[in-house]
């Protein structure tokens, strides 16, 4: 309707900067069932990253990153790889593509005032299955739970970070149809200490002293 326009301008900018330049091979596709044209970048590092037109922006990276070429047909995505042609969309299996299983994740930014520091206590999210632990029965047995009898794939915080603090989410817990833990902290180290985290500040009692001469 407006012409030619630049899609790389919504969002993606400093990415198609950095990417292109080493770039050997472009292929764009257009998946007509989920309305997204998919650019497949070959470079150092391969992509292939989303189109949105009704959002007017990149709405994800796909993990099929090692399609050759794509096509729409009677409303069916298929990609080609090593000269076989393969369907998209046709059943439950999530991030399985040519025979090869990735992890999904989605990386949130939140950044409307970049100037304040930001505190979490915990997450919340509505949504598939979150990950759970195996069982590990402590000598006092207080890990003991009925969730994690067994362990279960799914949804887990790999890294949370502030500009003073970082932590993560191993698995989520159930309840009223969504999934909740609390924010655990990287364990404070020799190594890795900080003075000026949340949880070294304050006064404290020394439960031991070695002085050596």
């Amino acid at each position: 309707m407006d012409g030619l326009t630049p899609i790389s301008q919504y969002g993606l900018s400093d990415f198609f900067k950095d990417e292109l330049p080493s770039s050997t091979t472009l292929i764009g596709s257009y998946d007509s069932r989920k309305n997204e044209y998919n650019i497949k970048i070959d470079g150092a590092t391969d992509y292939v990253v989303s189109f949105n037109e009704s959002t007017k922006g990149w709405s994800s990276f796909k993990s099929f990153t090692a399609m050759q070429s794509g096509i729409s047909f009677n409303n069916n995505y298929y990609t080609f790889n090593d000269g076989e042609l393969y369907k998209h969309h046709s059943n439950e299996t999530r991030c399985n593509f040519y025979g090869a299983t990735t992890q999904p994740y989605v990386e949130v930014v939140f950044n409307t005032n970049p100037y304040e520091n930001k505190r979490f206590k915990n997450i919340i999210y509505e949504g598939t299955q979150g990950k759970v632990d195996l069982l590990d029965v402590t000598s006092d047995g207080s890990d003991a739970d009925v969730y994690n009898i067994n362990a279960k794939t799914g949804w887990f915080a790999e890294t949370i970070v502030t500009p003073t603090q970082s932590g993560s989410i191993n698995e989520f817990l159930e309840k009223d149809n969504k999934w909740y833990n609390y924010i655990k902290g990287d364990a404070i180290t020799a190594s890795n200490i900080d003075t000026s985290d949340f949880n070294v500040q304050g006064l404290g009692i020394i439960t031991s002293n070695t002085a050596s001469s």
